[in-house]
């Protein structure tokens, strides 16, 4: 996962972040996510949408 904090953040580097969190997947956590919050704004993240479909699966099956 990377986290960026900006006063505005650009598209460019959501992009960029999720491209290091995609290289640094592991057994551990194999879900890269971006996760960036501007200054005075919520906390967002993006992942792929098939990653997130499966994380909500095993946390429905009690295995998350």
């Amino acid at each position: 996962m990377q986290l960026k904090r900006r006063t505005k953040t650009q598209l460019w580097e959501i992009k960029m972040a999720y491209v290091e969190a995609k290289e640094s997947t592991s057994v551990e956590y194999p879900y890269p996510m971006a996760v960036w919050r501007d200054d005075g704004g919520d906390t967002l993240c993006m992942m792929k949408l098939e990653h997130l479909v499966e994380w909500l699966c095993l946390i429905e099956d009690g295995e998350l």
